[in-house]
């Protein structure tokens, strides 16, 4: 199959090799050229604007935000500029409204778009284990589906495409909330004199059971902040938090760990990843 792919982040450059590694043909865009050289090694085609992707049967996306998003898809040389393709499918952590812009404006030229965020981190999609959640019409998500399972495991969550972003961004809420939680715990368990391994292990081993609290818990004990993500949470957030209110939904866990990530900000971690939620609450709690 020929694949068009826009965008190559820390999840982007992995996802396209498993793709490529799977046979299939891939033109590439990227704003930095360099990246995409990087996948010539692959077989990958570099393509010089949006459009050129275009002549592909299916493209992809996986940029930072809607307005990444909306500069490639309706900016000059945009890929609703071109023609070729047949099936748009946005892997980007987008909001909910502009979700469904996307998909009305695909509609009205005449192609399908379906949405398909990610949860995960770069290791997952290094090692082809993330969580795909898809919706959209029944005949695209199938045309798409040989794709995204060379990526991931795929959670198709209804024909609105809309659902899935509002699915993603929801989770991500819970894995703010959680490093929030978590923060709090180890700052009380450091300060009390006891061992944070072994208060991860006893509390993972019985009353949570949960892969995301192992991984971050461990990422925390050892200070290992260095994925970036505190903005991508902050964004996350931040539409979250837009989406409640519209929806009349009080969520003051959400408000405050939006609180927290600013000051993170603040504090010139907007580069580290957002389990550095963490290193926050321990500093406000005296903790070197």
């Amino acid at each position: 199959m020929k694949i068009g792919w826009i965008g190559l982040g820390a999840m982007g450059m992995p996802m396209v090799r498993h793709l490529a590694c799977g046979g299939h043909e891939i033109i590439i865009y990227n704003r930095t050229k360099s990246r995409a050289a990087a996948l010539q090694y692959y077989g990958c085609k570099i393509a010089n604007n949006p459009a050129e992707v275009c002549d592909a049967d299916i493209i992809f996306t996986m940029l930072w935000d809607d307005q990444a998003v909306e500069a490639i898809t309706f900016g000059e040389n945009g890929i609703l500029s071109a023609s070729g393709y047949k099936l748009h499918v946005g892997m980007s952590t987008v909001s909910p409204q502009f979700a469904k812009r996307l998909a009305n404006a695909h509609a009205e030229h005449g192609q399908d778009y379906i949405s398909a965020p990610v949860f995960g981190r770069p290791l997952a999609a290094e090692t082809a284990q993330l969580g795909i959640v898809v919706a959209g019409q029944d005949a695209a998500i199938k045309r798409a589906a040989e794709l995204l399972n060379l990526m991931g495991t795929v959670f198709i969550t209804g024909k609105d495409a809309w659902k899935a972003n509002l699915i993603k961004l929801t989770g991500n809420f819970m894995i703010g909330a959680m490093l929030e939680v978590l923060g709090e715990a180890f700052a009380l368990i450091r300060k009390s004199g006891v061992d944070p391994v072994r208060f991860l292990n006893v509390v993972n081993g019985t009353v949570l059971r949960s892969p995301v609290y192992e991984n971050y818990g461990k990422s925390i004990i050892e200070e290992d902040f260095s994925t970036g993500g505190l903005q991508i949470g902050l964004k996350d957030i931040s539409f979250i938090r837009d989406i409640a209110v519209k929806a009349g939904v009080p969520m003051p866990v959400a408000a405050l760990v939006q609180d927290r990530l600013l000051v993170g900000c603040s504090r010139n971690y907007a580069e580290l990843d957002w389990n550095v939620l963490a290193k926050i609450i321990a500093e406000d709690a005296g903790i070197k």
